[in-house]
């Protein structure tokens, strides 16, 4: 399988964290107004996850081979098929739902059918009153998926699950009007995560795989949205370094090791948003 077919994959899988904000720097105005949206969002790793990527598909296809393998190429398949797991290229669809509580905070929910969060803001500044719209927000979310791997890896590598629970900050700066809105600013993302993996030793034996661990995300946004009364076409990008530590178990602890890597990910979402 190509890095495309992984990356069709991908679309089932569902384990990267959903990076999109995909709203506005002014709050949904309350008590009873809703704002919500259908996207397409995408997660594109670069730099070192990308070339772990590559070692999995590589190593899988010997040992799919029927091909033994050295201690040390066993332990770079294990590390990349963390990479894997934790950060995969992928796209997936959203949805975004959205109510105002008041003058000044709103509460949404957001899911892409395997990853969930809920999260609130409150608006420091309104460009009414300021140069720009200001808001801070807090979300927590949590991913629960079994998936496929793919032909590039099974029958040689399988995973029974993945789970991950997050704390999010976005901060959002901007404006916002009649026919669309225009917003930018940093955001903080903290993630757990573990999954179970079976790896194929030799022949039908194989051997369980446990992987737990911590990312952090950090980077910033920029998005916008055109459109007039209750439809609007908006697009957001986001741009996020990522760090990984954890540590892999195989077996009864016949491997152990630390894991440590990052890279860069790049996430566009593109969609509509309804106003009510």
């Amino acid at each position: 399988m190509t890095r495309w077919g992984i990356l069709a994959m991908s679309l089932a899988m569902g384990c990267a964290p959903a990076l999109s904000t995909f709203t506005p720097a002014a709050v949904t105005p309350g008590p009873v107004r809703f704002r919500g949206a259908l996207a397409m969002g995408a997660s594109v790793p670069v730099g070192q996850v990308s070339d772990l990527i590559d070692t999995a598909e590589t190593l899988s296809t010997r040992l799919n081979a029927n091909e033994m393998l050295s201690d040390a190429d066993r332990q770079r398949l294990y590390n990349s098929i963390a990479g894997l797991v934790v950060s995969p290229p992928g796209a997936s669809p959203e949805m975004h739902v959205r109510m105002g509580l008041g003058h000044r905070a709103d509460i949404g929910f957001r899911t892409t059918f395997s990853d969930y969060r809920l999260d609130g803001r409150y608006q420091l500044l309104e460009s009414a009153h300021a140069p720009f719209d200001l808001s801070v927000g807090l979300g927590l979310s949590m991913t629960r998926v079994a998936f496929p791997l793919g032909d590039a890896l099974e029958p040689a590598v399988s995973a029974d699950g993945f789970s991950a629970y997050a704390v999010e900050v976005p901060v959002l700066a901007g404006w916002s009007g009649r026919f669309g809105a225009f917003w930018f600013g940093p955001k903080l993302l903290l993630r757990s995560f573990s999954s179970a993996i079976q790896v194929r030793t030799t022949g039908d034996t194989y051997e369980a795989m446990s992987l737990d661990g911590r990312s952090v995300y950090g980077g910033g946004q920029i998005g916008g949205m055109l459109g007039f009364r209750w439809v609007f076409l908006a697009f957001e990008l986001s741009v996020m370094g990522m760090s990984s530590t954890g540590s892999v178990q195989v077996g009864n602890g016949a491997y152990r090791a630390g894991l440590d890597f990052g890279g860069l990910v790049i996430a566009p979402t593109v969609g509509l948003v309804l106003q009510i």
